[in-house]
């Protein structure tokens, strides 16, 4: 009997390190998302509200693998959601269900970031009242700071919104990032083996973590892979500055046509600004958000009476300029645009997959554009990066651009498969669906390599996510507990 009171004081002590922290369940749960089936954990992760309170856009939610695993950490995977910044767009819930569940198959926990909006005003609390949000400051190697003595009321953007506001978002997915990070062993995650994944502006935002942010705190998290749908890799694409018609001009020359990359319903959002234009529902913005001039002088030059249809793509690489020597923010913001600098100038160490089937020459189209994923695989040769990259074909399209890719037909749409590695040895690739959600999984968990161990199998326990395990084992010892006694 002496043995097996021993047992039941000392359980909680001897089960501790197969629970994760229990607070976990105490957690506010996020209310049922749009298209999936569970629930992921809702943690507010920032200071920053709407006028009525609501502080989704800086909440993330975590899924947890349904199995036990063997590992006390498991690789995270974060990922940040599409919507051109707008109310109108995605959230970080209705994007999440396939890859969450996928990711968690394989034993990988998931978060979905929330990060502020541009057509939205937030608020914080400070001395008991309402504050409106700070502008956010670039530092001279990329950190982001508060502007205390400046909000977005005071904002007078140079061209629009969308370009210069940017450094609020990645400021919130940052602070994101940092909060689970920090609390790794919160969690349940290892730092050093972190998947960033992301669609269209997504896709920036995760490069700014996965390059700068690396860079900045080397010790502190690995970035081991990031998979991109739908991606840029030079900003802003709406308008469309020099550093990203140069993508165009990578493939397809300076001399080729304009009107064969835009067309009459895409200049007015691609030459100039969509939130000058009022490009689907940007224009409902509560600061200024664009520069009035600036877009009446590219509508008169490019987009009346469809004068595109007389430009190059050179001619628009060369007017389009961003003077980055003009005032500190203007010199900065670069930083946070330009991606394919920072790829080449910080040559990081992770994996990559990329994919886009977009070629047509409207809005949508043209900011998503497959040949920004042929760009990626360019640079991916270029730096020795480890990458799969999914793209179909362009305007002017060459036979060299298809040299070394695999040809893959999926119901009326072409594919060409490049890599830098022999991935058709280990995956059948005519199988999958490009792009598809478990392919970036296959392959994200793949480059983790073998300190991902395998879930163990069995019993009904191995059903519960291991913060419901922890409430189980303690009622198990209540139990005990209460026979004890008696």
């Amino acid at each position: 009997m002496a043995a097996w009171r021993w047992l039941i004081l000392w359980l909680p002590a001897l089960l501790a390190e197969d629970c994760p922290a229990v607070d976990l369940m105490q957690r506010k749960l996020a209310v049922e998302p749009i298209n999936t089936t569970r629930l992921g954990y809702k943690t507010t992760y920032g200071k920053y509200h709407t006028s009525d309170g609501d502080d989704f856009d800086n909440s993330l939610f975590v899924y947890y693998p349904f199995t036990r695993s063997s590992v006390k950490r498991r690789p995270v995977a974060f990922f940040f959601h599409m919507g051109g910044l707008s109310s109108e767009g995605s959230t970080p819930l209705n994007e999440s269900s396939e890859a969450s569940d996928d990711y968690n198959a394989r034993d990988v926990v998931y978060v979905a970031v929330g990060y502020r909006l541009l057509n939205v005003a937030y608020y914080y609390t400070a001395n008991g009242s309402e504050q409106l949000e700070e502008q956010v400051y670039i530092q001279s190697d990329g950190r982001l700071d508060l502007d205390p003595d400046r909000t977005y009321q005071d904002f007078k953007p140079r061209v629009d919104i969308a370009a210069e506001g940017l450094a609020k978002t990645v400021y919130d997915v940052v602070q994101a990032f940092d909060y689970v990070i920090s609390r790794a062993d919160e969690f349940g995650i290892d730092p050093h083996r972190v998947i960033l994944t992301g669609a269209s502006i997504g896709s920036g935002l995760a490069n700014y973590l996965a390059l700068i942010h690396q860079s900045l705190n080397p010790e502190r998290f690995t970035i081991k892979a990031v998979a991109y749908t739908i991606p840029q890799i030079n900003y802003p694409v709406a308008p469309n500055l020099d550093m990203a018609w140069r993508q165009w001009a990578n493939f397809v020359g300076r001399e080729a046509p304009l009107s064969s990359y835009i067309d009459n319903t895409s200049c007015s959002c691609i030459m100039g600004s969509a939130w000058c234009s009022g490009c689907g529902s940007v224009a409902d913005y509560p600061y200024l958000s664009c520069n009035e001039s600036w877009n009446a002088i590219r509508m008169e030059k490019f987009c009346l009476n469809d004068q595109f249809k007389d430009y190059t793509i050179g001619d628009v690489i060369d007017f389009q300029r961003w003077s980055e020597d003009e005032g500190s923010l203007s010199a900065r913001l670069p930083m946070l645009w330009y991606a394919e600098r920072n790829y080449k100038e910080l040559r990081p160490n992770f994996s990559l997959i990329v994919s886009s089937a977009l070629n047509g020459s409207d809005v949508v189209s043209i900011v998503h554009h497959t040949i920004f994923v042929a760009n990626y695989a360019r640079l991916a040769d270029r730096l020795g990066i480890p990458y799969v990259a999914y793209h179909t074909s362009w305007a002017g399209m060459t036979e060299a651009d298809t040299s070394n890719a695999l040809q893959i037909e999926q119901g009326s749409t072409t594919w060409y498969l490049k890599s830098s590695m022999d991935w058709h040895a280990e995956l059948d690739r005519r199988s999958l669906k490009p792009a598809s959600t478990l392919e970036k999984v296959v392959f994200t968990v793949l480059a983790l390599g073998d300190s991902n161990q395998e879930t163990a199998k069995g019993g009904a326990s191995s059903m519960l996510p291991k913060a419901c395990k922890a409430w189980f084992l303690v009622a198990v010892y209540s139990c005990s507990v209460l026979l004890y006694i008696h």
